[in-house]
């Protein structure tokens, strides 16, 4: 099978892209550091905007909240996400009582989509005035602690499933995918491919659309191989990673998880959490480039 590699830029610098740092990310990346023509930096969800601005990145994996949220207008590409049509496995709130009685949660600081789904979930699903506040990085240490004084805590990421806080102190557990589709009976897109609207119609901004549309559906083939030569670096062990990328985490950006998506963006605005006109704007609703 040909690579998605194959792209030739029309000058001497590389496509530029920003992901995220975890295993769920490997089946939209995986490769796309041996491509001449594409460079890849990585960093937490909540870091990822400030490449974009700082024009650092030509399009980044970004948290939706960031598509919602962001000072500067950005638009997604069809390129690929990440979602989850059930349980996501990899964001967990960790509670010590019952949802109905936990007053303090504390989420992860690398967290921006799924900080603001646990707060969606408790307001408008359980009816819960808990107050919600972001941690303090490190939040999770190498031991699994989690903040004093908090009745809940959310992880994200590779940490919710490698080092999850001590059972005993938290004994329960809510994953936030679950909980979504069981409220709205639909999927959660947590991160899509997003450049800055006023580079919709750059040339590399299409290139770099094409590269990762073409990597991802070549991917989405090996996605077995990918977990085992990947699981161990993200500490988790390779049976469960092939479990989780071949049949949680989806990739695809289908008409079902737009829906979804818009659906969250919906419950943002009612929250407070994104102002009234915010929406997900996606790049073919931008100008086509212009021809060369």
């Amino acid at each position: 099978m040909a690579s998605a590699c194959s792209t030739i830029p029309t000058d001497d610098r590389p496509t530029r892209l920003a992901a995220v740092s975890y295993l769920n990310t490997a089946p939209l990346i995986e490769g796309l550091d041996r491509c001449r023509d594409a460079e890849v930096t990585r960093d937490a969800p909540a870091g990822l905007l400030g490449a974009l601005l700082e024009e650092r990145a030509d399009a980044a994996l970004a948290p939706i909240m960031d598509a919602l949220t962001s000072p500067e207008p950005l638009v997604a590409l069809d390129a690929g996400c990440i979602a989850s049509d059930g349980p996501a496995r990899s964001v967990i709130l960790f509670l010590r009582s019952p949802v109905d009685r936990v007053r303090r949660v504390v989420t992860d600081p690398e967290s921006r989509s799924s900080a603001a789904l646990c707060e969606v979930l408790l307001r408008r699903r359980y009816g819960s005035d808990a107050r919600v506040e972001r941690g303090r990085a490190p939040m999770v240490a190498g031991d699994g602690s989690v903040p004093s004084g908090a009745d809940a805590v959310l992880l994200i990421g590779d940490k919710a499933e490698t080092r999850p806080p001590d059972a005993g102190a938290f004994p329960h557990r809510l994953d936030l995918g679950a909980e979504w589709a069981a409220w709205t009976g639909l999927p959660f897109v947590f991160a899509v491919w997003v450049c800055l609207a006023s580079r919709a119609g750059d040339a590399r901004v299409a290139r770099a659309r094409d590269l990762l549309d073409r990597q991802r559906r070549r991917n989405a083939m090996r996605l077995g191989w990918i977990a085992d030569r990947r699981a161990l670096e993200h500490g988790w062990a390779p049976a469960p990673a092939r479990a989780y990328l071949g049949g949680v985490i989806g990739y695809e950006l289908t008409a079902q998880r737009r829906a979804g998506l818009e659906r969250f963006c919906e419950e943002a605005r009612a929250v407070g959490l994104a102002p009234a006109s915010a929406r997900v704007r996606f790049a073919e609703e931008a100008p086509a480039p212009c021809p060369a």
